[in-house]
């Protein structure tokens, strides 16, 4: 995700969904400017930017870019498996909380 004053981009890497906001005429993040099939300018602008930011500094050993999304963003370890992300929601929800 990378944001500025105006702007909201949010990129999954490998299969989206992407997001585009426009935080000015959006502020509660509503409507997807890239919703289905669309495309928007500031989008590949943003996308670049925040490329540039990874390919400068992410440690390639931790970077999510190549790794498909289970939901948990970088919150886990990203070398455990897909199952073993979701025990803490089991043992949290199994509480009652």
């Amino acid at each position: 995700m990378i944001r500025t004053s105006r702007w909201k981009y949010v990129h999954r890497y490998q299969e989206g969904p992407n997001e585009l906001y426009d935080l000015c005429q959006d502020p509660d993040e509503t409507s997807n400017l890239l919703a289905p099939a669309a495309s928007h300018p500031m989008a590949e602008e943003l996308r670049v930017q925040m490329q540039t930011w990874f390919e400068n500094y992410a440690d390639e050993a931790l970077d999510g870019r190549k790794l498909k999304v289970y939901g948990r963003g970088q919150r886990e370890d990203l070398r455990l498996s897909a199952d073993d992300w979701f025990k803490s929601d089991y043992v949290y929800l199994s509480k009652g909380s």
